[in-house]
């Protein structure tokens, strides 16, 4: 049982490393709607800075941005989300390792 799941982890630390090949046709089918978020986000923080923040053109791109976000996701802040993802994968790596050394199959 044991050697089972030592198995199966080490199948979902290969899948999990190889997850932005996997979903690459994502970021293809989105990209237009990821360069509008990052469009809007510009606009937004010159907005911020210009200290428009009590129009309603803000609150229209901002609405807008939050809209895109909900929909796309991981998508469209894919460093964040793969650093966290590369952080994990270490540690399971790591837990794997320190796993197979003290149960060897």
């Amino acid at each position: 049982m044991w050697q089972i799941f030592l198995a199966g982890f080490g199948a979902y630390l290969l899948l999990l490393g190889k997850h932005r090949v996997f979903n690459r046709r994502h970021f293809k089918r989105h990209a237009v709607e990821i360069a509008v978020y990052c469009r809007l986000s510009e606009v937004e923080q010159n907005m911020v800075a210009a200290g428009l923040t009590d129009t309603l053109a803000y609150k229209a791109v901002n609405s807008e941005r939050v809209r895109l976000r909900k929909r796309l996701g991981f998508l469209v802040d894919t460093d964040d989300f793969y650093r966290k993802l590369q952080i994990l994968i270490r540690v399971f790596s790591w837990l794997h390792r320190k796993l197979k050394k003290y149960f060897p199959y």
